[in-house]
């Protein structure tokens, strides 16, 4: 990695902060979306949720105890990006069908279903907006497709409106063409378990309030309930959903089409390389609000368009996952390198640190309105660093956790570097207001 050049920053300046912006709550309320993270022993849940939520060097998750054998209830992982979300690694999957719904045979009420498998009972499937099931791609899948389809079932009979995102995981270790194969039969193997079940499926009494729910809401949004073709063919070859674009509501009173109906995602992952990352970035624009989603692309795409970039990012810094981006094609090469180059800077962000000292005479909420005033007035740090004689990589801070990356021709950043610089600057003050205005 070249040496990057860094602006300076003003004193009024925060640094960016090296560990997500996440805790542990003891409330759900202000929690947007709950996402139930499961899979067999020793797929990777604990190393992938390390990984991207804790900052753990890849290295270092041969030493995690598994979440398996570990006493008490599992702690979530709250995640503040625009959208507030709670990551709940989760136990073993189910053994069989017969066992997850034994579990759940005591109903607590109609509208709130059953409870999620591996939360320790303090989630139901009504209160998820998303399962990730880990396969272990470099193991037998058997049995890991077999209880995935359990979990499918058991939760999407509960909730007709959750996402489900398979991560294939461990393919570092395949070769190019067997990663393809392998990520292509386990879609197959899903989607023909599903199609084998829908003919004797049933929605619990749950999925009609949640689907009342959401009817109702999009009513009163003046949105429309019709199918937008939600699915799509992704990159790795698995079947994408666009949750950004709005999503369908099915009716309960017809036969379902479980194979059609169900919303999967497949994703190839690696925790080491970038490709977990964009796994879960995918997951955090679909679950963000369609209308916020699209803004966030628009701005996304005027700085693109005015600066002349090639590709724009806003970047969950100490998570390195992408909270939105221009509707340029997305290119792995080129992440990966933006990833590395958020690393560098990550580790010299404290050589930046101002030393300030908090007044102690104002209310918590007059200094959060300070905050807010300074954060959006400050001088904020920038750096760039050509990546190659023709490519150069720009990086503007928001806030202590979001920044711009921008990937531009090395020559036209020379030219109009100015320019750039004060359309980012407008950019900066609106992406922050989209963020006050989310949270």
């Amino acid at each position: 990695m070249p040496a990057a050049s860094s602006t300076g920053v003003g004193p009024s300046s925060e640094p960016l902060s090296a560990s997500p912006a996440n805790g542990v709550s003891e409330s759900n309320t202000s929690i947007e979306a709950n996402v139930v993270v499961l899979g067999l022993r020793r797929a990777g849940k604990s190393s992938i949720l390390s990984v991207v939520y804790k900052s753990m060097p890849p290295d270092d998750t041969f030493f995690l105890v598994e979440s398996s054998s570990s006493k008490g209830k599992p702690a979530p992982i709250d995640v503040d990006a625009f959208l507030k979300m709670r990551f709940w690694d989760g136990i073993d999957a189910p053994t069989t069908a017969a066992n997850l719904i034994a579990q759940n045979s005591h109903e607590s009420g109609d509208q709130r279903g059953r409870i999620a498998y591996g939360t320790a009972g303090q989630l139901y499937w009504t209160q998820c907006s998303a399962i990730v099931f880990v396969i272990d791609a470099q193991a037998e899948f058997f049995e890991a497709v077999s209880r995935l389809n359990d979990v499918i079932l058991e939760a999407y009979a509960s909730n007709p409106l959750i996402h489900f995102h398979i991560f294939v995981h461990k393919v570092d270790g395949l070769s190019s063409d067997y990663r393809y194969e392998t990520l292509r039969d386990i879609e197959q193997r899903v989607l023909d378990n599903l199609s084998d079940a829908s003919a004797s499926f049933i929605f619990a009494p749950a999925a009609h309030h949640v689907v009342q729910a959401a009817k109702s809401s999009r009513q009163s949004s003046g949105t429309s309930t019709d199918r937008p073709s939600p699915f799509d063919q992704s990159e790795g070859g698995g079947t994408a959903y666009k949750g950004v674009g709005g999503f369908y509501i099915p009716s309960l009173e017809e036969s379902p089409n479980l194979e059609a109906d169900v919303r999967l995602s497949f994703h190839a992952t690696s925790i080491f390389d970038s490709s977990v990352h964009v796994a879960f970035s995918r997951i955090q624009i679909a679950m963000m609000n369609a209308d916020l989603a699209n803004t966030l692309e628009v701005l996304c795409n005027s700085l693109c368009n005015s600066s002349k970039l090639e590709k724009v990012y806003v970047f969950d810094v100490p998570s390195l996952t992408y909270i939105c981006a221009d509707s340029s094609p997305f290119d792995e090469n080129s992440f990966e390198a933006v990833s590395e180059y958020l690393r560098f800077l990550v580790q010299f962000s404290g050589l930046y640190s101002p030393l300030t000292v908090p007044s102690q005479a104002s209310t918590g909420g007059q200094r959060a309105m300070a905050d807010q005033e300074a954060v959006r007035n400050e001088r904020y740090a920038t750096s760039n660093t050509r990546l190659n004689p023709d490519l150069t990589l720009a990086f503007y801070q928001i806030n202590t956790h979001l920044a711009i990356v921008a990937v531009t021709r090395t020559e036209t950043f020379a030219k109009q570097s100015s320019m750039v610089n004060y359309n980012v600057s407008i950019a900066r003050k609106a992406f922050l207001d989209l963020y006050n205005s989310a949270n």
